[in-house]
């Protein structure tokens, strides 16, 4: 027998609880340490990726939807024409052209060069004048671009690829109003997003 506190018997294993923390032994706390470590890692890690989903399915108010597609049109651009998988825009004498259709299979790369051919073929003194520039959405969706220019005419063609689906774009203008329009046109050919497209790499 043995005596609590105040003097009183009491019988092995039938004394008062311990109010405090219950002590560990050094391998719970070895286990402990390393279930809290894994956890901080996992969700310090899981929160960019996190964070660019939202980012990339999230569709502002002030989007265009076409097809299974969405862009944000640049200030001073107005819609001229729309399809249920296609959108126009004008600014001065340039014009933007974006379509929502199946990848086919095909690359942002070999969709560019189609792209290509198809501006060629309707306006003959173009030649491309940059090589491809790759470039990815808020979907993280992969894009190609390139220019084009002629005498007095200048192109811009570009192709977005994610999830089966894709998006081609053109652009024309005269080349002393293109110049002023490019960054637009690159700017929103870069928030184009593919909807339900929220992580491809």
């Amino acid at each position: 027998m043995s005596r609590d506190a105040g003097g009183r018997r009491i019988r092995l294993g039938q004394g008062p609880l311990p109010t405090g923390p219950v002590p560990l032994t050094l391998r719970q706390a070895y286990a402990a340490t390393a279930i809290i470590l894994a956890g901080t890692l996992l969700i310090g890690s899981g929160l960019p990726v996190l964070a660019r989903s939202i980012a990339g399915l999230a569709v502002p108010p002030v989007a265009i939807v076409f097809g299974t597609a969405a862009m944000i049109p640049a200030d001073g651009w107005e819609v001229t024409d729309t399809t249920e998988v296609s959108v126009r825009l004008t600014r001065g004498g340039v014009w933007l052209q974006m379509t929502s259709l199946d990848a086919e299979g095909k690359s942002a790369t070999a969709r560019v060069l189609d792209l290509v051919d198809d501006m060629q073929e309707a306006y003959p003194t173009l030649t491309v004048a940059s090589q491809p520039r790759p470039f990815f959405t808020p979907t993280n969706a992969q894009g190609q671009l390139t220019a084009l220019a002629g005498t007095t005419q200048t192109a811009l063609v570009a192709s977005v690829v994610g999830g089966g689906q894709a998006v081609d774009v053109s652009s024309l203008g005269e080349s002393t109003q293109f110049g002023d329009a490019v960054s637009d046109i690159e700017e929103m050919i870069e928030s184009i997003r593919l909807l339900g497209v929220t992580d491809e790499g």
